[in-house]
């Protein structure tokens, strides 16, 4: 799989498949058929694994194997992102950016992968310069409006 964008999404995960499609897929009205999105499971169940297997395939997720044994820091949110970064490397995809999501929130601009890309694109300092950058949430207490706390 050759994929164009240049940012690539990674979702953590345990024991909570189904919000993929109740939430985060059901919601989104981005396309991502150009780009990589990586799953880290964090120890899910046998019955959740089988929920995932159907995710991972309707949405062409890219589920990455992590032993739990001989990486006890796994569940660390850091650690899932070098994991993931190392296996962009080692696979030499042509990502750049990595955005790490959460099952319970969605994107509602169709636009915001290309969106995000340019506005980086325009900033070419930022490779040097930003290790991350972060978003607020407008959730749907009032359209528009943040969520502030969360």
């Amino acid at each position: 799989m050759k994929n164009k964008g240049k940012v690539a999404l990674l979702f953590n995960t345990k024991n909570n498949y189904q919000l993929f499609e109740e939430i985060f897929f059901k919601y989104t009205t981005v396309d991502f058929s150009d780009y990589y999105i990586f799953n880290i499971d964090l120890n899910s169940s046998k019955e959740q694994m089988k929920i995932a297997e159907k995710v991972f395939k309707k949405h062409n997720i890219i589920n990455l194997d992590v032993n739990i044994v001989s990486d006890p820091n796994y569940y660390c949110a850091s650690r899932t992102m070098e994991i993931c970064m190392d296996y962009i490397e080692e696979n030499n995809l042509d990502v750049e950016w990595l955005m790490w999501c959460s099952h319970d929130c969605y994107m509602i601009d169709p636009n915001f992968m290309t969106n995000l890309e340019h506005f980086i694109e325009e900033r070419p300092e930022f490779k040097e310069k930003v290790g991350a950058i972060g978003f607020c949430d407008y959730g749907t207490v009032n359209v528009g409006s943040p969520i502030y706390g969360r």
